[in-house]
């Protein structure tokens, strides 16, 4: 049970709940009000589709020989170690991906049909494309240097905008500047991790971003994409899309600050840094998910 829960990573799942309450709260604002079973449903689906494409990234990355010859272990990274250390089997681990991938796509099913909007099954549909191709063949995004992308629109629009269209039927632009931040900031904690990977990611060809740009320039696109997540909620506000209680995502700014320092220093100590990305995320969201609902509770 212990190497099963191991291989569900379920430390990042954090990052998934955080978004899904980022995009009700901004839901809340817009249309003033909030169904719980619809917010359930979608923690349900987003969660058990999270799950998978860890399962099956551990499974693929262990088919390319990444995993095997990543040496560089750590916490947060070189993946679960569920199969290299024998805990699980190959099989086993692709079993569990396919069976935590059918419960979200039944559950996204009956969604679709209780609400009568099949703009969530596109939505649902392209987000677990997306979790599945991440490292599956033929698509390989991580290894073809699209999967710092494919994270900023999966943890951003397809989790924080999905929630916002479950409530809403719609997406607009307060969801889009909602979800920007949060598909930012998850993908800071994908580079991050691709720090202690860096050397078996150059020899398996997994064109992350510090494979790709070298540690300088990386850790600099780091810094710009916490500072991008912070303009676009002061965009957000200026144009009207987001309350001024977004505002609120500004007592991360210490985080941050503090990030920063450790991402600095981040081949000296890399677990120092990896945990603070993943504090800044989850903190930067959950505080502009508060702001915004306060400011649907006084309008």
């Amino acid at each position: 049970m212990n190497v099963f829960l191991q291989s569900l990573r379920a430390p990042f799942v954090s990052v998934t709940l955080s978004g899904v309450l980022l995009g009700t709260a901004t839901a809340f604002f817009v249309s003033g009000t909030a169904d719980i079973t619809s917010f359930l449903v979608v923690v349900f689906v987003t969660i058990n589709g999270h799950i998978s494409a860890n399962l099956f990234n551990d499974y693929f990355d262990h088919r390319s020989g990444n995993d095997v010859i990543n040496k560089n272990i750590t916490p947060l990274s070189g993946g679960s170690r569920a199969i290299q250390d024998g805990g699980q089997s190959v099989s086993m681990v692709l079993l569990s991906a396919c069976l935590f991938l059918a419960l979200s796509v039944f559950a996204g099913c009956w969604f679709v049909y209780a609400k009568q909007n099949i703009n969530l099954a596109y939505f649902g549909l392209a987000g677990l494309v997306l979790g599945y191709a991440y490292t599956a063949p033929p698509f390989k995004l991580v290894y073809r240097g699209l999967g710092e992308l494919t994270i900023i629109i999966t943890f951003g629009l397809f989790i924080v905008g999905g929630a916002y269209l479950a409530q809403t039927g719609n997406i607009t632009s307060s969801a889009i500047a909602a979800s920007l931040p949060a598909g930012l900031l998850t993908a800071v904690i994908l580079i991050v991790n691709g720090f202690p990977d860096r050397i078996a990611d150059e020899a398996s060809n997994k064109r992350t971003f510090v494979v790709r740009f070298g540690k300088e320039i990386t850790i600099l696109l780091i810094k710009r994409f916490v500072l991008l997540s912070y303009l676009v909620i002061v965009g957000g506000i200026m144009f009207n899309v987001l309350p001024l209680g977004a505002l609120v995502s500004l007592f991360s700014l210490p985080t941050a600050v503090r990030f920063f320092k450790k991402v600095d220093r981040i081949e000296e100590d890399f677990l120092p840094a990896g945990i603070a990305a993943i504090v800044l995320q989850i903190s930067f969201v959950l505080s502009t998910a508060l702001g915004i609902a306060i400011s649907a509770f006084l309008a």
